[in-house]
């Protein structure tokens, strides 16, 4: 077992198993063609239900007016609006019956003989089942970020049901039955990888746990090729990335979901620390697992992104998505239908709605005959009434008690005074009508009940337990933070992030400014750093790579609004570009293709010399007001511009920019 787990997480921590498995251009052999071909039909149409479900808006605007005033023209065209939706979703909801039918022998095929021979004689159809994960995540992202989904399907149900109840022929696309099982479905937060994940458990199940092992080890080395082709960057665009980085967290989900210790144990075949590093790395191109920077630290880190697996696979994803649905669902099992204004259960507490809202409707089980009946009490002389035969009226009972000198009809309830717990308050209160403080948990009388007219002791325990606990705060952050005049001579022990050059361009385009007109074939992607004279931070920018240097400068001095004296024989004011990685000029004539997409420059005005510096060892650049100096380690003070290297060792020359 031992040797396998390092075979499948890798000999260090950071290492994965690298399986040559090619998802860009595999084609199904002899032995995976009927399989392939059984995934092959259910994945054709997901693309186009992919689009469908990025242009779905919803029926909100004619739901909302029916409701808000109600009248057979409304209520018309919001049917009219709403069925077809519907019947849109249905196309969605069989898709999932489909998979969950045939995901059992997708699992049955490549936990057959030996896992890795499987996966490497049968490309194809691994392509295609990550396909399936990538498209169930896409899938779930796209549905928790639109409601109207939920709030259609409860209108819609809501108007067969009042069709059903005035004797109507049903004339909807969607039946009463499908549109409860449509309603289940849709209810749970990311419902096509719940579609999976207990499909998955269900499999597992029934071999009476034979494949258990080996699903949990599919898993794993799915994750691992996709692990392999971000890290190692095979993947060659931005939407092979993207690809890549969702099929690995849903298969770290179903994974995290259907293993008994998780993903999160020590004993998983999962690399959990690796894969989130890349995913840390490339978060931006995977919303649907927000990493932040605590999860550097793996000790913190790690339980904060189980938190997150477990929220995603338990269909909590409320603060993901950072939507909310409009109503809430009814809490009997069978209808969960979304309900516009819900109603609240007196005796169990839960939700429920219009047709459940009775104790008898949703089978209360906190409820009796005798919960909801209130006690009468006599205004004059405050005892609590009864009537035995329970043929009177509250009423009724009142007045006979009044008839007889408020003698006749007292209830038997035996209670007991209560002395009010104020200093100087003589008042003796029934027991079941003094009230007990929230801070302090004292009884009081009806004048004195609230917290602040009897000088409650709670709040002064409340304020000083709160001043403690800001003290304990305030001393662990200032332990964990050293002071101003010791970091300044600390020492970074921190290993640097590594500079991945294919991630940071990749985030450069998807935030460069430049002309649009530039055709995406011919752009080059900078980041430009502006002369100390101007106010401009560096911004990355695209430029077409047929232009020459000179009339980049042009460019950027329109863009900083700096003065351009290129024309001028004043050679001391002139703008120039350098390259940030080398410190070298680049001669105005040299067009920018031979530029590295991604790459850094610096924008600065004149060039006095190139010298060697008073050690008689460093290169000197004079450049502006400032040195750009070929030098061994940063020293404090220097202006740093970026990262000019991914990762220099201590004694490695490089560029840096000194003030002089």
């Amino acid at each position: 077992m031992g040797a396998l787990l390092t075979i499948l997480r890798g000999a260090h921590e950071d290492d994965v198993i690298d399986i040559p498995v090619d998802f860009s251009g595999a084609t199904p052999c002899a032995a995976e063609a009927s399989v392939y071909a059984l995934l092959d039909g259910i994945m054709q149409p997901c693309e186009a239900h992919i689009a469908s479900l990025k242009t779905y808006t919803g029926c909100g605007d004619a739901i909302r007016k029916a409701i808000s005033t109600p009248s057979k023209e409304s209520e018309d065209a919001a049917w009219a609006a709403v069925a077809p939706a519907v019947s849109r979703l249905s196309t969605y909801y069989e898709l999932s019956q489909l998979i969950e039918e045939a995901y059992p022998t997708l699992l049955a095929f490549f936990c057959h003989g030996d896992l890795f021979r499987q996966l490497e004689n049968c490309p194809a159809t691994a392509k295609r089942l990550a396909d399936l994960l990538w498209f169930c995540s896409l899938f779930d992202e796209l549905k928790m970020a639109n409601p109207s989904i939920q709030n259609d399907l409860s209108y819609y149900r809501r108007t067969l049901s009042r069709i059903r109840n005035q004797g109507q022929p049903q004339h909807g696309a969607v039946g009463d039955d499908l549109a409860n099982r449509m309603s289940l479905f849709y209810a749970h937060a990311n419902p096509m990888t719940k579609t999976v994940t207990d499909t998955t458990t269900a499999a597992i199940a029934a071999s009476k746990g034979a494949i258990a092992e080996q699903v949990e080890e599919l898993l794993a080395l799915i994750a691992a090729i996709c692990y392999n082709y971000v890290a190692k960057e095979r993947t060659g665009s931005i939407d092979m990335a993207s690809y890549c980085l969702r099929v690995m967290v849903t298969c770290i989900v179903v994974y995290d979901h259907v293993s008994p210790t998780g993903v999160f144990a020590k004993g998983s075949k999962i690399n959990i620390k690796a894969s989130v590093k890349v995913i840390r790395e490339a978060a931006w191109l995977l919303p649907g697992l927000d990493l932040c920077d605590e999860d550097l630290d793996m000790e913190r880190g790690l339980p904060l992104l189980r938190a997150r697996v477990v929220s995603i696979h338990k269909g909590n994803m409320t603060d993901a998505s950072g939507l909310m649905e409009i109503g809430v669902q009814c809490s009997k099992p069978s209808c969960q239908q979304l309900d516009f204004l819900p109603f609240g259960c007196s005796a169990c507490g839960l939700i429920y709605c219009l047709d459940h809202r009775f104790h008898e409707a949703h089978n209360c089980s906190k409820w009796s005959a005798n919960v909801d009946k209130v006690q009468v009490v006599c205004s004059g002389c405050g005892k609590m009434l009864a009537d035995e035969s329970n043929s009177l009226s509250d009423d009724e009972l009142r007045k006979k008690h009044s008839d007889s000198a408020c003698r006749d009809y007292v209830s038997r309830l035996k209670t007991r005074k209560t002395a009010c717990g104020y200093r100087g308050c003589t008042s003796m209160q029934e027991s079941v009508f003094a009230v007990a403080c929230p801070k302090c948990r004292d009884m009081f009388c009806l004048k004195h009940r609230h917290p602040s007219t009897h000088d409650c002791r709670g709040i002064v325990a409340e304020q000083q337990a709160k001043e403690a606990k800001s003290k304990t705060a305030r001393e662990f952050v200032e332990s964990k933070i050293p002071s101003q005049a010791s970091s300044r001579v600390a020492t970074n022990t921190k290993k640097p992030a590594k500079y991945n050059l294919t991630v940071e361009l990749m985030k450069m385009r998807m935030n460069s400014q430049g002309d649009s007109s530039i055709p995406i074939t011919l752009r080059v992607y900078l980041r430009v750093f502006f002369p100390l004279e101007s106010s401009m931070k560096a911004s990355n920018y695209f430029f077409d790579k047929t232009w020459t240097v000179g009339r980049l400068v042009d460019k950027l001095a329109d863009i900083a609004k700096l003065e351009n004296v290129n024309n001028t024989h004043d050679s001391s004011r002139h703008l120039f570009i350098f390259q940030a990685e080398t410190g070298s000029k680049t001669d105005g004539t040299t067009p920018l293709s031979v530029l590295t997409n991604g790459s850094r420059i610096i924008l600065e005005r004149g060039v006095h010399a190139v010298e060697p510096d008073y050690s008689g060892n460093n290169i000197v650049r004079y450049i502006g007001d400032c040195r750009l100096v070929w030098t061994g380690p940063v020293l404090i003070g220097t202006r740093v511009v970026g990262p000019l290297q991914s990762e220099p060792a201590p004694g490695t020359p490089h560029w840096t920019l000194r003030r002089h």
